[in-house]
């Protein structure tokens, strides 16, 4: 059980608002606001550091806390400090403490250095911790902050070298209240071993969140090399995709050549303060992997798919898990802003592309029911059914249809989750393409038992969208991705206030655009937007045009953000938009 580690007040507090508390511990006396923390330790201050030096005794701790006189309201605010030595005593410990006085006693958030060679990050509440950690490095790691963002209601860990570039190391859904905090400024002897015991600080500061556009922008498919210029034109995002055939060419050998080719990139773009969205690239399979039991989507025809089957086949989900347990391992999942969720094979949540044609994708043994069929999919309703055949009722058509969709959506779920275990804390971006198919649409291929004739095939491929919502809009950070804005349908109309009104069954739904139908479908449930434009082999109306259409819709929606895709295109002459047009239409929409 993890207990309190301040000298925490046992009567109510009023939380204190200041504007700002920076101290450099350069007056050689200890400032008003702080109180003295010290049990069997010398805590010295002056000439620019509060030198702390725990006795040999187990237990032993000192330093500085926030008055007692009441909490600090840290609301949207950031906790710095930086660190000039860490103990290198085993069990030792200088870090900053944010302590909740109005929850469980302990509550709090901890950024500490352990013995000089870790740095960990650590929430503990009702006595139970979780903890991230990294090895420490004096120089990247001397500030260390703890911000709060009122706007998702996180809590960040971060780190600089400077002050200027700044690294989020972890990222949570804030569970402890910080309306009335204790700060601690400490450094402990958990062991009471004798030896280097020793930490200082060099300076504190508290300040307001640091103001950000109201939308972030981001590109896709990026290049690490023009970073500076990225962000430089306000580019705050961007977009790494791995490919699962280049990490594990051969099964359990992954290319330590080619992850640390990736983690180059990602130093470079988070060097120049860029935040990294991952796409896994479930996608790309290796080929090995597309010859396990059932590896491969087959159709009511036997036809088989050329994409991997995650949604129905276990043996692929064991190997996926292994892959994506790598990654973490090679990479570090919480070093990402966001991870891009498809139905694994496909990198958009849809069963393979039935060309034309009149293909469900239920048919291997796994689905019929057959062995190999992944754990949390319920077996096929009705095996050997047939999509047009009469044998059925309309209603078990129907069922058939929620099996089908419970089963894509399992996918995104599963893939999810396995981040969640993996202890990934951060947006979860649900890749949606297109208008797919609306309610009135559905019934009406229901009523022919999907036998296709006036269907445009989006049902086959599972594209109901406010069916997929549903049955996912509960996953912690899901962001509704839709992966077509400006496509042009439904006029590239905008979402309107009334929309939050309208009925399902309401035909006007029939005609909306796929940006304001995903966002209709996300404000059901109070979920984020977000979202990005075709590519220009998918668009005939590519350019500078397109842009001025989506971020429209980004604007009408109150989405958070949009990315351009593709990146190569903003420094391409002939696509018909640059960098520099993009540069202005953040500056437009952001306030730069």
């Amino acid at each position: 059980m993890y207990s309190t580690i301040s000298d925490r007040p046992s009567s109510a507090v009023t939380p204190i608002r200041y504007a700002a508390f920076a101290d450099p511990f350069d007056d050689e006396q200890r400032d008003r606001r702080w109180g003295l923390h010290a049990h069997h330790a010398a805590v010295i201050e002056g000439r620019g550091a509060l030198a702390i030096t725990p006795a040999a005794i187990h237990g032993a701790s000192g330093g500085y806390q926030t008055a007692r006189a009441g909490g600090w309201d840290l609301r949207g605010r950031v906790v710095m400090v930086a660190v000039a030595r860490a103990p290198a005593a085993r069990g030792a410990e200088i870090g900053l403490h944010v302590e909740s006085l109005t929850g469980a006693v302990g509550d709090r958030y901890d950024f500490v250095i352990q013995s000089a060679t870790r740095l960990i990050m650590r929430q503990v509440v009702d006595g139970s911790a979780s903890e991230h950690a990294c090895a420490y490095d004096p120089t990247d790691h001397r500030l260390l902050r703890l911000r709060h963002d009122r706007d998702t209601d996180t809590i960040s860990w971060e780190t600089s070298p400077d002050g200027e570039i700044w690294t989020t190391r972890r990222n949570l859904l804030r569970v402890v209240v910080v309306l009335a905090s204790l700060i601690v400024l400490r450094v402990g002897n958990a062991l009471g071993l004798a030896g280097d015991t020793t930490g200082t600080f060099s300076g504190f500061n508290t300040a307001r969140t640091p103001p950000r556009g109201r939308y972030t922008f981001g590109t896709l498919l990026s290049d690490p090399h023009r970073a500076p210029d990225l962000y430089a034109k306000g580019v705050r995002r961007v977009h790494l995709e791995l490919g699962w055939d280049l990490y594990e060419p051969q099964p359990g050998r992954y290319s330590a050549t080619y992850a640390a080719a990736v983690r180059a990139k990602i130093r470079r773009w988070r060097e120049f303060g860029l935040r990294v969205t991952l796409g896994p690239g479930l996608q790309y399979p290796p080929d090995w992997a597309l010859a396990l039991p059932g590896g491969r989507y087959v159709d009511q025809t036997g036809q088989q798919a050329d994409e991997l089957n995650l949604v129905f086949a276990r043996a692929v989900r064991e190997r996926a898990a292994e892959y994506l347990a790598r990654i973490h391992r090679d990479l570090d999942l919480n070093t990402f802003d966001a991870i891009r969720i498809g139905a694994g094979g496909n990198i958009e949540l849809l069963y393979p592309d039935s060309r034309g044609q009149n293909r469900y994708w239920a048919y291997d043994t796994g689905a019929q029911g057959g062995a190999g069929r992944a754990t949390s999919v319920a077996p096929c309703p009705f095996p050997g059914w047939h999509p047009g055949q009469a044998t059925i009722t309309t209603a078990q058509t129907r069922q058939w249809y929620d099996w089908y969709l419970d089963a894509l959506a399992d996918a995104a779920r599963w893939q999810a989750e396995q981040g969640r275990a993996l202890g990934y804390a951060g947006r979860v971006e649900l890749l949606m393409p297109g208008v797919g198919t609306r309610p009135g649409q559905l019934a009406a291929e229901v009523a022919a038992r999907f036998a296709g004739s006036a269907e445009r095939h989006t049902t086959a491929r599972g594209a109901a969208w406010h069916l997929l919502v549903e049955r996912l809009h509960d996953l912690p950070g899901l962001v509704v991705y839709c992966s077509s804005v400006a496509d042009s349908s439904g006029d590239d109309d905008v979402a309107t206030a009334a929309d939050r009104v309208v009925q399902l069954d309401d035909a006007r739904i029939e005609r909306w655009s796929a940006a304001r139908w995903l966002g209709y479908n996300a404000d059901r449930y109070g979920l984020r937007k977000c979202g990005e434009n075709p590519g220009r082999i998918d668009s005939k109306d590519y350019g500078l045009a397109m842009l001025d259409s989506a971020l429209a819709q980004m604007v009408a929606g109150e989405w958070e953000g949009f990315y351009w895709a593709h990146e190569t295109e903003l420094y391409d002459p002939t696509s018909g938009i640059t960098a520099a047009d993009y540069a202005a239409a953040i500056a437009r929409y952001s306030g730069r």
